[in-house]
Parts: C-alpha cells; structure tokens; sequence
C-alpha cells in the first residue's frame, strides 16, 4: 500500500457523520486516515474498526486540535503529503483527475498545499440528515470566513513553534502555496487573496449542518477564537447566502458512489 497520502483528524462524537467522510475520502485515494477521538460517548473505533484493512487507524485523544496536529506531523514522517481536516470538512476535487495523489504531486517543490473553504449552510433542514453530501448543497462563496485554508503538509520539513496556535497552517522549511502558486505565509490564507479559489481543490466546509446539529453538537463546544463557545449568530452567518453548489455530488457520480440514497 503507498504511503504517499494521509489525512489527519480530532474527533468527538462524530459516529452519525464518520462513515460517510472516511468512505468519501478514501475515494480520493487517500492512502491513510488518522482519527484522534476526543473520548467520545461512543468510541469511534466501534464504527471504524472495519476500515483497517484500508489503512484507516484511531487513536483516543485527551488533547488539543493543535496538540494532535503536531503530533500527526512529528510521528508520521513517511508520508509526502499529511492533510489536517476536520469531519465537517470534505476535500473536493475540481477536475477531471479523480486521484487526489495525482493532485498533490503537482506542488512537491514546496512543503504546504493550502486549500480555501468554501462554507455552506443548513439548507433550511432543522433536524439531522442521513447524508452531508446530499443534503447540503446551500454554498456561501461571499462568506468571508472563506478565507481560512486547511493545508496539507509534508511532515518531514514541519517547523515546530510552540507558540503556533492555529489549525489552518503550518511553518515548513520551504513554505506553502494555494492551488495557484501563490504563497500563503499566514493561517488565513493571505487577505489580498480572492475568499474563494474556486479551482484544482477545495474545501467544502460544512460550517452547520442542520439547524439541529449545530444547536445541540457544535454550539456547546469551544471554538478557535477568543470568542469562546459558538454562538447563535455563527448559525445565522451561513444562512445568509444560497448559491447551489454540487461539486462534490457530480464527483461522486463520477466515481460510482452514492451517500443518503
């Protein structure tokens, strides 16, 4: 099995959502998932044991997102190329290459690929739905929480800073660039960026879900922000927009694969 590939992510009482994002990504072709659960109510090593036989592996977690982002980089230097995700975050691929290594090859002069988000909101769906792929498709391109990046790294030539407290980039030897070529020195992706490239590879983030999941799951947790704990106006900050958005409906028609049917 090639271990050219590998996503990394902190987790916690995810078991409704985690089969649908491990089986999507794997259908990258991701070589390797690493799952850091949080001491979630439900062990989700009950639901993704199956997996292993693809290189999917959990790990019980009494950390930081940041803390577990580190150690992913620190302890698993024969990967190329270590993504760090979160599971309302689904990778999508925009072009005719349905291999995501293929993708990634293309920017091995440098140490980090930084993807933007795209948000998207509830869809109008107050409880929660089989399918994140198929239910939500209410895109927020104008969103300026768009600028955020997630990065893929190449562990190897991480710099580790102990006063480096954001999820969305990492210090590396030779620094990083978007899908463009552009470099990105700050965890926000750079603000004389366009909010959304929407080109090669991006993220669908989504930021809610239904109005159920992010009232009874998302609200009560502590964010990435001196703002503390989400508040109700992060909910209405997606519902603000509606551009129909299916990329990642068409891939996975693309690839045979079919979520919440």
């Amino acid at each position: 099995m090639s271990n050219y590939s590998a996503i990394s992510a902190i987790c916690k009482n995810e078991e409704e959502y985690i089969i649908e994002w491990v089986e999507y990504h794997l259908s990258l072709g991701i070589d390797s998932i690493l799952l850091f659960d949080n001491y979630s109510e439900k062990p989700l090593k009950d639901f993704v044991d199956k997996y292993k036989k693809y290189n999917v592996h959990t790990f019980m977690w009494d950390g930081k997102q940041e803390e577990a982002q580190t150690h992913s980089l620190n302890y698993n230097k024969d990967f190329r190329c270590l993504g760090l995700l979160d599971i309302d975050e689904y990778i999508v691929l925009l072009e005719q290459e349905t291999n995501i290594n293929n993708y990634l090859k293309r920017y091995e002069d440098y140490d980090g690929l930084c993807l933007h988000w795209l948000m998207f909101g509830s869809n109008n769906h107050k409880t929660k739905q089989q399918s994140t792929i198929q239910s939500y498709t209410q895109s927020c391109p104008s969103n300026l929480a768009n600028i955020h990046v997630k990065s893929f790294v190449n562990p190897k030539n991480y710099l580790y800073q102990q006063k480096h407290k954001t999820p969305h980039w990492m210090p590396t030897k030779n620094g990083s660039v978007n899908v463009l070529y552009q470099k990105v020195d700050n965890p926000y992706g750079g603000r004389g960026n366009k909010p959304v490239i929407d080109k090669v590879m991006r993220i669908n983030h989504y930021y809610t879900r239904s109005y159920q999941d992010f009232f009874e799951n998302k609200k009560p947790r502590k964010r990435y922000s001196p703002a503390g704990v989400y508040k109700k106006r992060d909910y209405k900050s997606v519902q603000k927009e509606n551009v129909y958005n299916d990329d990642i409906i068409k891939f996975c028609q693309k690839q045979g694969v079919s979520y919440g049917t």
